[in-house]
């Protein structure tokens, strides 16, 4: 067999397998459903039922504009609100984080990986 063929195959299996692993971070399984960022706030509670707690809490979004005098970069607050469930059959909660109404990151409980300010 040719040597690029080979190393590009190999190549691309790593890279699908690193790939589903990411996705599987991404999503929650709720019964046959399964729930990735962009849906809704009211799909989510439909197909997974009333989280085991919510909160809310401001991120900050860094805002980038630039103007004639240079680049001004600064913090905008942006409220999210985190709700948490339980993964059945595992002693694991996730962390579902939504900006507006939609999902927008899917988190192990431990991993906030944000700088939050509780209210």
């Amino acid at each position: 067999m040719n040597y690029k063929f080979v190393s590009c195959l190999v190549f691309a299996t790593i890279a699908l397998l690193n790939s589903a692993q990411a996705q599987d971070f991404q999503s929650l399984r709720c019964g046959s459903f399964i729930i990735v960022p962009g849906d809704s706030a009211a799909k989510v509670i439909e197909r997974c039922g009333q989280p085991l707690e919510k909160k809310q809490a401001h991120r900050d979004k860094i805002i980038v504009r630039y103007t004639w005098h240079g680049k001004k970069v600064y913090p905008k607050p942006i409220l999210v609100e985190i709700w948490k469930y339980r993964i059945p059959g595992r002693n694991v909660k996730q962390q579902l984080i939504f900006e507006r109404g939609r999902l927008i990151d899917v988190r192990q409980d431990d991993d906030i990986g944000y700088n939050w300010r509780f209210d």
